[in-house]
């Protein structure tokens, strides 16, 4: 029997029923779980989609001074940018937006025709550019206000600040390693726009304003940079050397004072220099530190009890190890421990070596910081080179004895002697001393930080009357300074390239401090190939005496030493250097007793004021002129005079010119062709002929 009619559709209707409450139970458990599990994302994407953000710049952080001075600052400029899809007319948008901004107009039109939101245009425009635009009133374009690094002193201690980029990250120096601290924290300017991207009238209009970056207080003083680098300019153009550093620091704190370069760069216009100018010699790279490494050897052996300062040591000249000859610049006979300093004696500084041994030896410079980095707050630190103790052999012990065979950077080693000068602590060298908020409140102070005591108290003054004797009547005489006692070391160290001494090529440098009883600065100067002379005492000790002289005064430092009443002084007959190498005639110069000052450009003195021949009195200035008025044709050069020059000698001060040499039997030079001071070009040759000593 069939089921009646109205149960079979009540059960219809109720089965409907069921599945109308189930999908509707599904689409509310969908919309709970759309609200409460995606509803956050959800909101943040329709907030994007219906909001364009506009970023706002902080400004980095000033960089001071160890005074306050300002050295590097960030000011508002204009940056433009493009809503590519308001943009109505790209063609001709791109076109105005090129000719204002000197851009070229396919790379504009790119730019504002792809599919986003935001795309800059050009970041730091010039003022005069952006009124230019605003005047213009292009649709889909506009402005925002960022910063832009400013260096206020051009050049000056661009190796210690480095540079900022575009969106204004640290990108070399404390620019770099502080840059977390300088940056500051960006803002925004959030705008409710319709569907085409244009900003709605009545709508949300939000400013998160921008956080500006921290501050730095350097240790570096403004005026001792200056002098260093002035003094460094002027060591370049007598020396014609290759490169020069130098660095001065507190040998009590190790605060660094100045720290200079050459070849520098211009950190407001740095892309327009090589990559080789912005190179900070003095911290990444490593030379031989040469005899300036004696009186960290002295001191090491004194510390273990293996010398004596009243022990001798006997110099015929030379000396022989495991079968190689040592050679020292002369023959000094007997001397002892200080005079060994005092006259930079190789041959007894080869035997200190060999009695330390290798395992003392290199504790040594582990114990002066000579076997891993400084720890300076700079990128890119070296840590040098030295020998395992373990392939460390005899003949290794007697040529590192004397700065050979071992390399340092100039930094590593001025560290080590500052320890020297306060009395055996080796200090980590710093540049920052202070950090402050954008609104000046101090955030950290940085401390003096003690690396390790070197060697005693004892040993250190014992060592700085050795190198006080270096400068009063050894190798440093010429870095004395009037009124101040000043200790000090010269170095004269041959150039290793790929593992070979280079015969020709030599550094030359001056690592002292002043005053020498209560030094309160300790300094280096290195010079890298310089042309004519290159001895440490005759090339750096000059350098370092003119730093030195200004910054004591500067610094108020009263004089250590009275000096005697006045005595007339002695005249002196001025030599003729017409047609030598600048850098060789200072020094005949200063060897006569005579200051030099150079004026005008090119490697090779053509005049000479007094004339050679007068009597003046000694300490006299003579101008030398480096050229001829343009009386020479353009690119012509002076052909020096090369009378006494070895062949290698003739050869690097040639090459320097541009010029050739042609050289004619063996010895020294006698004749030349063409003559001194006779107008060539580079790539000319010169005929010299060389004759045997007699």
């Amino acid at each position: 029997m069939d089921k009646a009619p109205g149960i079979t559709t009540r059960r219809r209707a109720l089965a409907l029923m069921y599945v109308l409450v189930g999908c509707f139970a599904a689409l509310v458990l969908r919309l709970g779980h759309i609200q409460l599990v995606w509803g956050a994302e959800l909101q943040a994407r329709a907030l994007e989609l219906r909001t364009r953000d506009v970023p706002v710049a902080p400004r980095r952080g000033v960089i001071y001074d160890r005074r306050g001075r300002e050295l590097a600052v960030s000011l508002d400029v204009a940056s433009v940018y493009v809503h590519p899809n308001l943009v109505v007319n790209p063609e001709q948008t791109a076109q105005t937006l090129a000719l204002v901004l000197e851009l070229h107009p396919g790379e504009v039109l790119r730019r504002i025709t792809r599919v986003s939101s935001f795309e800059w245009v050009r970041r730091g425009v010039e003022e005069a550019q952006a009124r230019r635009l605003r005047e213009l009133n292009l649709t889909g374009v506009g402005f925002a206000q960022e910063s832009r690094r400013f260096y206020l002193r051009d050049n000056l201690a661009s190796h210690v600040i480095g540079i900022a980029g575009v969106d204004s990250q640290g990108l070399e120096g404390l620019e770099l390693v502080y840059d977390r601290e300088l940056r500051g924290t960006p803002g925004r300017i959030v705008q409710e726009v319709d569907a085409r991207g244009r900003a709605l009238t009545h709508a949300i209009h939000r400013y998160v304003p921008a956080v500006d970056g921290k501050s730095l207080v350097l240790t570096i003083d403004e005026t001792i940079q200056h002098i260093v680098e002035r003094e460094l300019d002027a060591l370049i153009t007598t020396t014609q050397a290759q490169s020069a550093m130098a660095i001065f620091m507190d040998p009590a704190t190790g605060q660094i004072l100045a720290l200079a370069n050459r070849p520098d760069y211009n950190p407001n216009r740095f892309p327009e220099y090589p990559p080789t100018h912005r190179r900070n010699l003095a911290v990444v790279d490593a030379f031989p530190p040469g005899s300036t490494l004696k009186p960290l050897v002295a001191a090491g052996a004194l510390e273990l009890g293996l010398a004596r300062v009243q022990d001798r040591f006997y110099c015929a000249g030379s000396i022989i190890t495991g079968g190689w000859t040592i050679n020292c610049h002369r023959t000094h006979g007997s001397l002892d421990l200080l005079e060994s300093i005092k006259y930079s004696c190789n041959v007894a500084f080869a035997n200190l070596g060999m009695r330390m041994g290798a395992t003392n030896f290199h504790n040594n410079l582990v114990a002066f910081g000579l076997t891993g980095r400084t720890g300076i707050d700079l990128p890119g630190e070296a840590a040098g080179m030295t020998v395992p103790p373990s392939r460390i052999k005899q003949v290794d012990l007697a040529v590192m004895a004397f700065g050979q065979t071992l390399t340092v950077t100039p930094l590593q080693l001025l560290t080590a002697t500052a320890a020297l000068a306060n009395g055996g602590v080796l200090m980590t060298p710093y540049l920052v001393q202070e950090i402050r908020s954008h609104d000046g409140s101090q955030v950290q102070v940085i401390q003096p930080r003690p690396v390790r005591r070197a060697v005693s108290e004892s040993t250190a003054a014992e060592i700085r009357r050795g190198m006080e004797l270096v400068v009063k009547g050894g190798t440093g005489l010429l870095a004395a300074v009037d009124g101040y006692e000043v200790a000090g070391k010269t170095g004269t160290s041959q150039k290793v390239i790929d593992g070979v001494l280079v015969r020709g090529r030599y550094i030359a440098s001056f690592v002292g401090f002043a005053p020498a009883d209560r030094p309160r600065l300790a300094g280096l100067v290195m010079v890298n190939e310089p042309v004519g002379p290159y001895f440490g005492g005759r090339v750096a000790a000059p350098a370092f005496a003119a730093m030195v002289r200004d910054i004591l005064r500067y610094l108020d430092v009263p004089p250590t030493v009275v000096p005697s009443p006045a005595a007339p002084a002695p005249r002196v007959r001025i030599p003729d250097v017409q047609h030598l190498v600048v850098g060789e005639a200072v020094s005949v110069m200063e060897r006569a007793g005579l200051a030099a000052r150079p004026l005008g450009e090119g490697p090779v003195v053509v005049g000479q004021f007094p004339v050679a021949g007068a009597e003046v009195p000694r300490g006299t200035t003579v101008v030398l002129h480096r050229n001829q008025g343009g009386a020479a044709p353009a690119g012509a050069v002076t052909v020096p005079r090369l009378t006494g020059k070895t062949i290698t000698e003739a050869g690097t001060i040639l090459s320097r010119l541009g010029l050739r040499l042609q050289a004619e039997g063996r010895g020294f030079a006698r004749e030349q062709e063409p003559a001194p001071g006779v107008r060539v070009y580079p790539g000319d040759t010169v005929r010299v002929r060389f004759v045997p000593p007699p």
